[in-house]
């Protein structure tokens, strides 16, 4: 039901868990009051496939499976989700270009260090 109401969230890897944070592209915000929480016990498996201009993350869970599309990192820039993620106060910063790869890598070893029981 999650991905019924949003369309772009923010991934955060917290300590035990993947939490999603709904972003409001109207407003610029995140809603903090609704997240998805995928505790990294659960993840059975990672997948990383690149499919054109993304790179879909396909996470098998025990209950069932979440897929994720990310926007590669040499075109943060030149999207319109690019915008969300630049940052101009104090100088131009991108922190999706800056942390999709190392990101990706880390997700892509999650399924191999937790198992289901």
């Amino acid at each position: 039901r999650f991905f019924e109401t949003w369309d772009v969230a923010v991934l955060q890897m917290c300590e035990n868990e993947l939490v999603l944070l709904p972003f409001e592209s109207f407003w610029g915000t995140l809603e903090r009051d609704v997240s998805l929480v995928v505790p990294y016990a659960d993840i059975e498996s990672v997948k990383l496939i690149d499919d054109l201009l993304n790179v879909v993350i396909d996470i098998e869970t025990c209950t069932g499976g979440v897929r994720l599309t990310t926007q590669q990192k040499g075109l943060s820039d030149l999207r319109i989700s690019g915008i969300y993620a630049t940052q101009y106060a104090g100088g131009y910063k991108n922190w999706h270009a800056e942390n999709v790869q190392p990101t990706l890598e880390a997700l892509s070893e999650l399924g191999r260090k937790a198992s289901c029981e």
